[in-house]
């Protein structure tokens, strides 16, 4: 029949559907069918039951009870109310001249208004419901499973829930189609029965079939009785509702060709929820796998440039958990290790840079244990050296330090120099800053100042102190003699009365009280000045035996050859490793390893070979020269 109806206000589209009356006696009178509708563009099917409870042949009307269930996305709910249905007054109810009154066929009769009572605000529990996300949640889930038990534990949970009526309304559906399959499963046992009540049951079949929406229903009477008391009636049953599919697959392609040019992932979900096997199902489907995997591009993509700047390791741990085989899979994985390596060397120079002035030897071990093949791990171990030594020579008594600091440049009879007076400044405020030295220093300084001042400190020094003299000037070699002079500003280049030979130096330092001399001649032909190279070997009480031996040593910044006055950064390249090793020095630096360490950047950077020996004839006694920092001051590296 045609029929409008409004759901929640707006209109409900259905295509056609069959309608099946059930008459069981002029007090039980059923209406049912099953249409297929859409509402707000999501499709559904609804099954309706109308229950007849008044017949009023006069108004053209019928009147009773309805219960409605629906399934598919969005039509979710149900219930059950009271319905009239009024008819046009051309078409009466009741056959005029009969003698008693009948029902006219119902399948062409149209009902001008169908009007479906939705349950008001008010009837429910007497205020507006609201639906709680969770219980919609669960009703979807239900719904789709369409079985009492869900059904049930439904109104177990929400008792006076929105969907309480569509509920019950469902489990009664569920309730006669499985007393139906229980009738059917009793025919078959008794249909090929001698008993003649069995004769009965052709009747008794149809009767619980006849009203299906389940064309296999039908079927299964139509092949037990092809020629039976109801085969026209099933049969005509059984084309309408192969029309209703017709028509429901209609609606189908009707529902397609509003979403197939779509790139909306929830169309196509939609469209297989209500046609999850139909016939463009496995289309839709491979639209909806595009469309999930462009979006996972997009996604991909747009997570990308979030990190690709980011210097964290784990943002790229982060892609490659969301992307194990995306487009910059192996790219993260490459950052990853570099990264990581990265945090690596960082987490290893923050650590060094908060133990490396320290005095606490614990300090450096904790940095050798997590590191011990590190970056640092060669500077960490001699800082160890360093600590013991200075531990060790806790309780030795060095003395006092002085220094006499000699930087000549302006020559009046030979070439002016560049960078000894420099020279002399620097190492004298390096000696005094860092060292504790008294220090004497002479700039430009005639023979008469260079011996006035070594003739002061002999007069000066006792002999539990230190003296370095430090020489940085012109030096002249008589090759007849072999003998090596240093040349004061006031030295003549045809007479050598002003000349100071290295003799006259042994025999200064040979008369001093002072017991450790060290002399570092920063000059040409120093060499003169040595006997020969002799690095003494260390013992394990070393400090305490080089503190007590008388010592006399030199070292000079070349052999018997010319040195160079520039190329050190505003030094000599001599005096810039002298200074650089001093400045590095964390505790005690003997001269035999300050030698060691000075020699090869001043052979790698000039024409020269520093050399280091003991003095000739001027009472060493095989002890060394030790630089003694001053305690808890921070040490470059």
């Amino acid at each position: 029949m045609d029929a409008k109806a409004r759901w929640i206000g707006t209109p409900l589209l259905c295509a056609d559907a069959s309608v099946a009356i059930t008459v069981v006696s002029p007090r039980e009178i059923t209406m049912e069918t099953s249409p297929v509708c859409t509402w707000l563009a999501f499709p559904g099917v609804y099954k309706m039951k109308f229950t007849f409870d008044v017949i009023d042949f006069d108004n053209s009307a019928l009147a009773g009870r309805y219960s409605v269930a629906g399934a598919g996305r969005l039509n979710l709910g149900g219930g059950s109310n009271p319905f009239r249905l009024s008819f046009p007054s051309k078409n009466t109810l009741l056959v005029k001249g009969a003698t008693t009154a009948v029902l006219l066929p119902m399948s062409r009769l149209s009902a001008s208004v169908l009007s479906l009572a939705v349950p008001k605000e008010e009837d429910v529990g007497g205020r507006k419901e609201e639906v709680s996300d969770e219980e919609r949640s669960f009703w979807e889930q239900v719904s789709r499973e369409d079985a009492i038990s869900g059904y049930r534990e439904y109104l177990t949970r929400y008792p006076k829930g929105r969907f309480q009526t569509a509920a019950r309304a469902q489990m009664q559906v569920i309730e006669e189609r499985e007393a139906l399959d229980r009738d059917l499963k009793y025919w078959s046992a008794i249909k090929d029965s001698k008993d003649p009540k069995a004769m009965d049951a052709e009747d008794a079949l149809w009767e619980k079939v006849k009203g299906s929406a389940d064309a296999a229903e039908i079927r299964r009477y139509l092949d037990r009785y092809p020629r039976g008391v109801y085969a026209v009636p099933a049969q005509r049953r059984l084309n309408n509702l192969d029309a209703a599919k017709v028509r429901q697959d209609d609606l189908e392609f009707r529902m397609w060709d509003q979403i197939k040019d779509s790139r909306s992932i929830e169309d196509y979900k939609n469209y297989l929820q209500v046609y999850p096997n139909d016939l463009l199902a496995d289309l839709a489907k491979s639209r909806l796998d595009i469309l999930l995997r462009l979006r996972a591009g997009t996604e991909e993509m747009a997570f990308w440039n979030t990190i690709r700047e980011s210097s964290r390791a784990d943002d790229f741990r982060e892609y490659l958990q969301r992307y194990p085989e995306g487009k910059y899979a192996d790219l993260s994985r490459m950052l990853v290790k570099q990264l990581d390596a990265l945090k690596g060397e960082r987490e290893e120079l923050e650590l060094w840079e908060t133990v490396k002035n320290s005095q606490e030897s614990a300090d450096i071990d904790r940095y050798l244990t997590r590191y011990g093949n590190g970056r640092f791990a060669a500077i960490a171990r001699q800082r160890q050296q360093e600590l013991l030594r200075l531990k060790e020579g806790a309780d030795v008594d060095f003395g006092k330090y002085f220094a006499l600091v000699i930087g000549n440049n302006d020559y009046r009879h030979f070439g002016k120099l560049k960078t000894a007076r420099g020279d002399a400044e620097s190492v004298a405020a390096i000696l005094t800053g860092e060292y504790g030295y008294q220090v004497t220093t002479l700039k430009d300084a005639t023979r008469k100042q260079i011996l006035d001042a070594l003739s002061s400190l002999r007069r000066r020094l006792s002999g539990k102190d230190n003296l370095l003299i430090y020489y940085a000037g012109h030096g002249s070699l008589d090759r007849d003699t072999g003998r090596g002079y240093w040349l004061p500003v006031d030295a003549d280049v045809d007479s050598p009365a002003n000349w100071i030979s290295t003799n006259d130096i042994s025999d200064a330092l040979k008369a001093m009280s002072a017991k450790h001399v060290m002399v570092v001649a920063d000059s040409c032909y120093g060499g003169t000045l040595t006997r020969s190279v002799n690095v003494t070997v260390k013992g394990s009480d070393y400090l305490r035996r080089m503190a007590e031996k008388r010592t006399r040593v030199v070292l000079t910044s070349g052999g018997v050859e010319p040195v160079l006055d520039e190329g050190g950064q505003g030094h000599s390249v001599f005096a810039r490793a002298f200074l650089d090793i001093l400045a590095k020095n964390p505790g005690i630096l003997e001269g035999t390893r300050l030698f060691e360490e000075l020699r090869r950047p001043v052979v790698a950077n000039a024409p020269q070979t520093p050399e280091y020996s003991d003095i000739l004839y001027a009472g060493h006694d095989g002890g060394d020269f030790l630089f003694v920092c001053r305690p808890n001051k921070p040490k470059k590296n």
